[in-house]
This record gives C-alpha cells, sequence and structure tokens, in this order.
C-alpha cells in the first residue's frame, strides 16, 4: 500500500491541473556561463585597454598573457602550478593590467625577479626569492615601482638596528621571502620584502630615527673603540726607570 502513495500522489496532482486548467510551471532555464577569455587572441597593442575576465584561470596561461603584455621574457620555475581570479568591472589600460596581473600574482604566492637582461624569474611557492639574486637597494627612492622582492638597506644615524629590526618583526606578516638582517657596528638593517612594504617601512624610519626616541633603546651602542694594548713589562719598567 505504501509503494501506490507515490502514484496517487501524482494522479492527484494531474487531475487538479486538468481542472483548473492550468499545467504546471516550467522548470526555471539554468543561466549559461560566460565563454572563458581567449588570452592568446587578446589584442595588447599600445594604447589599447585591456578587459580583465580571469576567473579562475590557469596561472601559466595568465604568466604567457603578462609576458605579451609587459614584453619581458619569462623564466618559470618547474613548480609553478595553480589558478589566478582577477576580474575587472571595465577595461583598464595597459599599464594598469600589468600592475593588477603583478599584484595578484604576489598575493598568490608568486615571486617576481628581475634581471637586467629583460628577464624575470617566477617562482613558486616553495622557493625563496633570496636564492634567485634580488637586485639590493641603498635608496627607498630608487625602489621599483612594480611589485617586486627586493632587498633595501636602512642606514641609522641614532637608532640601534636591532631595536628596529625587533619592530618590524612584529609588523609585517613574514613571507617565505621576508629577512631581516641587523648590524649594529654599521648601524644598517638589510630587509628584503616586496617593494611596496619597504616604502612603507621607510616612511617608519624616517619617524623613529631620531636622538629622542634612541634614549629608549635598550642598547644602543657606539662603533667599537680598540683598546690601547697594554706595555710588555720590559718596556713598563724602562718607563718607570728601573734598571
Amino acid at each position: 500500500m505504501r509503494s501506490l502513495r507515490p502514484l496517487l500522489v501524482l494522479l492527484c496532482l494531474g487531475w487538479i491541473s486538468s481542472a483548473t486548467g492550468r499545467e504546471p510551471p516550467a522548470p526555471a532555464p539554468k543561466p549559461t556561463a560566460k565563454p572563458r577569455p581567449d588570452l592568446a587572441a587578446l589584442s595588447v597593442g599600445e594604447g589599447e585597454l585591456v578587459q580583465l575576465n580571469l576567473a579562475n584561470f590557469d596561472v601559466r596561461d595568465v604568466l604567457a598573457f603578462y609576458e605579451r603584455l609587459s614584453g619581458r621574457r619569462l623564466v618559470l620555475d618547474s613548480t609553478i602550478q595553480g589558478q589566478i581570479n582577477l576580474v575587472t568591472p571595465g577595461k583598464v589600460t595597459k599599464a594598469m593590467a600589468v600592475a593588477l596581473i603583478e599584484t595578484s600574482l604576489l598575493l598568490n604566492g608568486y615571486t617576481l625577479v628581475d634581471r637586467p637582461d629583460e628577464r624575470t624569474l617566477v617562482l613558486g611557492f616553495a622557493k625563496n626569492a633570496r636564492g634567485a639574486g634580488i637586485p639590493i637597494f641603498f635608496r627607498p627612492e630608487d625602489l621599483p615601482a612594480s611589485e617586486r622582492v627586493v632587498s633595501l638597506v636602512f642606514k641609522f644615524r641614532h637608532r640601534n638596528p636591532l631595536v628596529i629590526q625587533q619592530l618590524f618583526q612584529r609588523y609585517v606578516t613574514a613571507n617565505l621571502y621576508t629577512s631581516f638582517v641587523a648590524d649594529p657596528g654599521s648601524r644598517t638593517l638589510l630587509v628584503t620584502e616586496s617593494a611596496s612594504t619597504l616604502r612603507q617601512l621607510a616612511k617608519v624610519v624616517d619617524l623613529l630615527d631620531t636622538p629622542e626616541a634612541a634614549r629608549f633603546d635598550v642598547k644602543n651602542p657606539p662603533p667599537p673603540k680598540r683598546e690601547p694594548v697594554a706595555p710588555r713589562e720590559s718596556e713598563a719598567s724602562r718607563l718607570r726607570g728601573d734598571r
């Protein structure tokens, strides 16, 4: 008897629809997915606007498109894999498209390291950029405008770099490539991070490196001085006039 209940329900529904003269509502059509753009076919001529509709795209396809946009030759790490999700509401300039892709790559764990010969190394999650010969800069104004992992040497006039290193380590969320190396003797701090983060840290250093703030350092050693060498016993006797 229980097996007949579903059949009886269907018969009743059919009788009700025929009695009212209305057909049961048709199921709503499923939304059709937008076709994925063919990145190889997109025009990237100078002055043209670019539509970035990179929803869950393979990172290698995105890098091939970035290579055409930037004009740089990419050398990919063998471990490069994954997807990139980058969609803009409208068309953007070629320079903006390059900047957006660089930022998206960095946020997703891919590191770009420029070489002087127009090559750019692309490293995956497991490769540390410090082993790829990243550039070292000595002035914040010389840092690249693009999202690159580089090193910057901070030179302090008043503060102990070990104290500043501790402050930076509390503030910066460490990535695989993040590094802080302090040398109290020369009052320098070598920091490896993204160029945008280093620019922000440079602004903080301008506020911290003051004589007033240095008074609160736990240690603020001056440059090491060489101690005088004690004279030998024979020389001391000669200076005293001993015979």
